[in-house]
């Protein structure tokens, strides 16, 4: 955890929050597969379906993330920068400089 939120107390602010927050999601990761697999198993969709519509999934939530950070766009070799968008971005975010 320490990567995510820096090297803290067990006890300090937040870092018990951040622990139920990241097992839920992990908990979430294991509900969603479980489904998945049934669902597929049953025949109520293919596994080729099912990552169509995961590529479909990505592509909105990618135009959703270049919404929010402006001057940051993802491309299919990584993240192309508009160095003059994104420094807007960040300083409105209050990224550090």
């Amino acid at each position: 955890m320490g990567w995510m939120i820096g090297t803290k107390a067990a006890d300090a602010p937040g870092v018990k929050a951040y622990r139920d927050r990241a097992d839920a999601v992990l908990m979430l990761r294991v509900e969603v597969n479980a489904l998945t697999a049934l669902l597929i198993a049953k025949g109520v969709f293919t596994l080729d379906e099912f990552m169509a519509q995961i590529v479909t999934e990505c592509e909105h939530k990618q135009r959703e993330l270049e919404a929010m950070f402006p001057g940051y766009k993802a491309t299919d070799v990584g993240i192309s920068i508009d160095p003059k968008i994104a420094a807007e971005t960040n300083w409105r975010m209050g990224f550090p400089p």
